[in-house]
């Protein structure tokens, strides 16, 4: 019987929006180094042409590894209901808490 709200879900939930908010900060920090080094002005060489060329690819590889967080948040988040029974959400609480006694979600 669901009868109550799931804190999972909840939980899910509030992650989503913590994981969403921390990409849209992290997806612009190698920028400005990226367009430096693009500029020619910050460091010239064949070595730094060639180390460059691996900045843009580590640019890529980065951002698609953040993005692909908030994939991984939204599928369990769709694989759970929203209401559950209170045996349920209360088995939840107590495996939460068996991992953190100081705060309960």
């Amino acid at each position: 019987m669901a009868d109550v709200d799931n804190p999972k879900y909840d939980y899910l939930k509030n992650l989503q929006t913590q994981v969403q908010a921390i990409q849209t900060e992290m997806a612009k920090k190698l920028d400005k180094p990226a367009v430096n080094m693009e500029s020619g002005q910050v460091w010239t060489s064949k070595t730094a042409t060639a180390w460059k060329g691996k900045l843009n690819e580590n640019v890529k590889t980065y951002n698609s590894a953040l993005n692909s967080l908030d994939d991984e948040v939204a599928a369990m988040l769709s694989a759970t209901p929203r209401k559950c029974s209170q045996k349920e959400a209360d088995d939840w609480y107590a495996q939460m808490n068996s991992y953190n006694r100081t705060r309960r979600f």
